[in-house]
């Protein structure tokens, strides 16, 4: 079953909520205190921080909403302490704007963007922290 049920032509989140850890609309997973989801209505991607444990569940706190892959790169810059390359691949090849799409198709639009992919160059693999811009 998709979480994420179409009615027109935006999705409708059906199940979890959006702190859940469970929540299936997760495009990134930053590391473990950082996360990207889309939101159950499609219309913008959240910066969520772990935020511990309510009732015995691992909870999600949202800290910014973004519309655009600039705004939301510009966001986990500033927030993000170190953000490993591959994540840093998956976040700037989001699609440049948010268009009510289903999780999946935000996890899969590759746009290369020569404005925002700077500092994702040969580091080995290890997490690095991003500079600048």
């Amino acid at each position: 079953m998709n979480a994420l049920a179409p009615i027109g032509d935006k999705p409708v989140h059906r199940g979890p909520g959006e702190t859940a850890d469970r929540y299936p609309g997760v495009v990134v997973q930053i590391n473990c205190r950082w996360r990207v989801i889309l939101c159950s209505a499609g219309i913008q991607w959240i910066l969520q921080r772990h935020d511990g444990e309510r009732r015995g569940a691992t909870r999600w706190t949202g800290v910014g909403y973004c519309q655009t892959r600039k705004a939301l790169v510009r966001l986990c810059r500033a927030s993000c302490a170190r953000i490993a390359p591959s994540e840093w691949a998956a976040l700037v090849a989001l699609p440049e704007y948010i268009t009510g799409c289903a999780p999946d198709e935000a996890k899969l639009a590759l746009i290369e963007d020569p404005d925002t992919v700077d500092a994702c160059a040969s580091t080995g693999g290890r997490a690095i922290e991003f500079v600048g811009r």
